[in-house]
């Protein structure tokens, strides 16, 4: 397999929404972190050859929001996330906006790999085929939508 990756996320449009958003961000109080979150949140760029590094990490970002919620790892497929975030000025090959990954979490949710397998050996082809998306894997993910998101920039200071 010999394709050219544009890796990384790609930037996500300025929205008039992120100075309110940083201006306005507050802390929750901390929490105690379990030990097994070291085992069940894993390396965000651990995604093979595929450039799908924006929907792992939102991916374990939701695995946080949920093991929060209801006490239980669930195991998201960040190849639901990346099919569904293609954009029409994004190569085959290319990278993903954070916002755009985001507001498909809000939006429609997220599958789990056995509904939607991820399965990075694929081609980014194979991987990114939309075909995989069926509704059964669009029901279960309506059940597991984050309520909102927060783009607060890197240098934010609290």
């Amino acid at each position: 397999m010999n394709e050219v990756n544009i890796q990384g996320a790609i930037p996500s449009p300025i929205d008039y929404r992120d100075t309110i958003a940083a201006a306005s961000a507050t802390h929750e109080e901390a929490m105690a972190i379990p030990a097994v979150l070291e085992t069940q949140l894993g390396p965000v760029l651990m995604q093979g050859k595929i450039p799908a590094c924006v929907s792992f990490d939102i991916v374990d970002m939701m695995k946080l929001y949920w093991f929060r919620k209801t006490g239980k790892w669930i195991d998201f497929s960040p190849r639901f996330l990346d099919i569904l975030s293609s954009e029409p000025d994004i190569p085959p090959n290319g990278g993903r906006r954070p916002r755009t990954v985001l507001k498909l979490a809000v939006s429609k949710g997220c599958a789990t790999t056995a509904t939607v397998p991820n399965d990075t050996t694929l081609s980014i082809a194979q991987y990114r085929d939309p075909s995989v998306i069926t509704s059964a894997a669009l029901a279960e993910a309506a059940q597991y939508k984050i309520p909102g998101f927060i783009n607060v920039a890197v240098e934010y200071n609290a």
